[in-house]
């Protein structure tokens, strides 16, 4: 059983060391209408990439200064600021993404695949 098995009717997703159910939402969807909603996903991931790339890297120096005996606070305090514009520019790149899957797909309490389903995993 590999990624995107069927369970019945419910289509099974695997992300992040974890298992989720698609909304209903999705389940209903054409095939057609599923394989745009994954290609605007691999779009926004690539769109992404580098960004999040550069947010990983960042994560881990802070992690592992913050580890150092004698910490380096003028480092630290800008790591922190580059991290911080990071992720308001990777929001900004989301929020776009969102917006695009409403307007292809309108609004049915449910957001494309890849981010947090209205009460659901993912970010």
């Amino acid at each position: 059983m590999g990624h995107g098995y069927m369970m019945g009717d419910r289509l099974a997703v695997h992300g992040r060391g974890r298992t989720y159910l698609r909304p209903r939402a999705w389940r209903s969807m054409k095939p057609e209408q599923r394989k745009k909603c994954e290609k605007i996903q691999a779009e926004h991931l690539m769109d992404t990439l580098e960004l999040r790339k550069k947010l990983a890297t960042k994560r881990i120096e802070v992690k592992t200064l913050w580890a150092q005996p004698n910490v380096d606070r003028a480092r630290i305090e800008k790591l922190s600021d580059e991290i911080a514009e990071l992720y308001a520019e990777l929001s900004k790149k989301r929020d776009k993404y969102l917006l695009k899957c409403r307007h292809e797909f309108g609004d049915q309490g449910w957001r494309c695949p890849g981010n947090r389903w209205q009460g659901g995993p993912h970010r």
